[in-house]
């Protein structure tokens, strides 16, 4: 991995795990565990939410399998609108803008630790999910996600 990109780009959440599983085509749970407060918070997820927050957990874990510097794990708009087209049939860009931040309120609502981080900079500087002018990204390191999809459209995730 580049030093030099993590030290730019470092994961802002480096003490929690994110476990996530589900159907594209149902919705999924998560649970969001914090080494560092010792607590757990457990989410559902739309098929919608669980649809974008896959897209961004796959290409994290893409970028690490393939030892490829934190930047890889951002999506950008094109490559969103074109997954979720792909995997969703949806692909109005001004949608994925919405669909994003949405998913991010899940997060910064449910969380005990997401209401304090939302409160700083209207959310943006420490959310779970963040967003760059490199696009999206979990702000978690991509060995501390763990996806599983039931109905995957794609194999080996």
């Amino acid at each position: 991995m580049n030093d030099e990109s993590l030290e730019l780009f470092p994961y802002r959440h480096a003490r929690v795990d994110l476990f996530v599983e589900g159907k594209l085509s149902e919705g999924g749970r998560g649970r969001l565990r914090n080494d560092e407060t010792h607590t757990e918070e457990f989410y559902d997820f739309s098929p919608l939410q669980f649809v974008v927050l896959s897209i961004l957990m796959r290409a994290a874990l893409r970028a690490w399998r393939n030892n490829l510097p934190p930047t890889a794990a951002f999506v950008a708009k094109p490559d969103f609108q074109s997954e979720l087209k792909r995997i969703y049939g949806l692909a109005d860009p001004d949608r994925i803008v919405k669909d994003v931040w949405r998913l991010r309120q899940v997060f910064a609502r449910r969380t005990r630790a997401g209401a304090a981080l939302a409160a700083k900079d209207n959310g943006a500087s420490n959310s779970l999910i963040e967003h760059t002018m490199l696009g999206w990204r979990v702000s978690i390191p991509p060995e501390r996600l763990h996806l599983r999809v039931f109905d995957d459209v794609e194999d080996g995730v």
